[in-house]
């Protein structure tokens, strides 16, 4: 999603309010910029102080799972200890997981489940489309034309995780 808004004109942030170095830090001394309009990050419905809408992007299980699995996600020592006590404080859940593949399934599950419940609504990114793009701008007041919208969906692959910082190819589509 942060490519597509990036290529539609937005100007959009990606975990650099929340994120899971200094989300403590961050929440208590931190203010929305003013000039941001959409800000991409799954520790932003944890983020009670802010009155933002909250758009909530499902990704496969099978491939965030295996994503997570890729990167050692719940392997302690790649996991910075705000981020552990993060996860242990919303989501105690994946303790109850005795591999790390299913600790990766608990995670995708229950946050999932706790993001959707805040959010406006949700969508799957593999269902990404024109409609859902423009109802997708809608919320943060954007407007744009179709044809760009039909554009940038072209050129930003919706079976991909891609930030500024890394991409994730999914194996399903």
């Amino acid at each position: 999603m942060y490519s597509l808004l990036k290529k539609l004109g937005v100007n959009v942030i990606f975990e650099q309010i929340y994120n899971r170095w200094d989300f403590n830090y961050r929440l208590k001394n931190e203010e929305w910029p003013q000039d941001v309009q959409a800000n991409i990050s799954y520790l932003l419905p944890f983020a009670v102080q802010y009155d933002k809408p909250i758009i909530h992007q499902i990704k496969n299980k099978e491939d965030s799972v295996n994503a997570m699995l890729n990167s050692d996600y719940f392997i302690k020592k790649n996991m910075h200890l705000h981020f552990n006590n993060l996860l242990l404080h919303y989501c105690p859940e994946i303790l109850n997981g005795s591999t790390q593949k299913e600790k990766c399934e608990i995670y995708w599950e229950v946050w999932n489940q706790k993001i959707a419940e805040k959010a406006l609504f949700s969508y799957n990114i593999e269902e990404l489309d024109l409609k859902l793009v423009k109802k997708i701008l809608k919320v943060i007041d954007f407007e744009v034309s179709d044809y760009k919208i039909r554009k940038a969906l072209s050129e930003t692959p919706t079976n991909t995780n891609t930030t500024k910082t890394g991409n994730y190819k999914s194996k399903t589509k």
